[in-house]
């Protein structure tokens, strides 16, 4: 896909330059999706918004007219005993993929599944408050095991950072408060150090949230607490 940056020490003649080139594909062929980039590009003269945003002809993709596609459901969150997934599934390196909901289960608090390729769903984990409430998206670390959080629960109800192993075993490693950090609302990333790096929505010196790095065995440094 074509993708270029604009930013804001583009000239205008280079901005215009690559809507030029991009937007004006000649894929883009009837009237509608002609006044759609001809709007785009008036938008661009006027620095209405396109300063520092990547374009890419994938923007466009929804006005162009492609060939019937058919979309087979892996799997129908029914309710109970999972409803809400609101995160990325992640493919695990067994070929299985991993996922989390943010309700549901026995206290409505989430849970953690494992979805093979050909649909069949197995619950690694259903949150119930104490051990976390509305988890994150996951990672599978180097170590073959996932990371995650949760946004609320815990020992403090202000969220947790956990390992789950791929077969179901779930360790807390953090329990957010507000002095640490609290409500982590993103999940974590795994830094080429080999630890784990996340926020925390608020809570920290100045209770407004966090930068945090975490080693697997669940110690937590404090890297940086925000402040107005």
């Amino acid at each position: 896909m074509l993708c270029s940056p604009i930013v804001k020490n583009q000239t205008v003649s280079s901005q215009t330059n690559f809507l030029n080139e991009v937007l004006m594909h000649p894929a883009v062929t009837d009237s509608r999706q002609r006044s759609w980039t001809i709007l785009i590009r008036q938008s661009a003269f006027l620095g209405l918004g396109l300063q520092a945003l990547f374009f890419c002809v994938g923007i466009l993709g929804f006005l162009m007219p492609v060939s019937a596609q058919t979309i087979t459901p892996m799997y129908n969150f029914e309710g109970f005993p999972l409803r809400g997934p609101s995160a990325p599934l992640v493919e695990g390196s067994d070929g299985n993929f991993y996922g989390t909901t943010s309700s549901g289960g026995i206290s409505f608090s989430g849970s953690v599944f494992k979805l093979t390729p050909s649909g069949v769903r197995t619950t690694l984990v259903i949150f119930n408050g104490t051990n976390g409430s509305n988890p994150s998206e996951l990672i599978e670390a180097s170590d073959g095991n996932f990371y995650g959080t949760t946004s609320s629960g815990g020992s403090s109800s202000q969220g947790t950072a956990f390992k789950l192993t791929p077969t179901g075993t779930l360790t807390t490693l953090v329990n957010f408060n507000s002095t640490i950090g609290a409500s982590p609302q993103a999940g974590l990333i795994e830094g080429s150090d080999g630890n784990f790096y996340g926020t925390t929505y608020t809570g920290g010196t100045s209770f407004y949230g966090t930068v945090f790095k975490l080693t697997p065995t669940g110690t937590l440094t404090t890297l940086v607490n925000f402040n107005y």
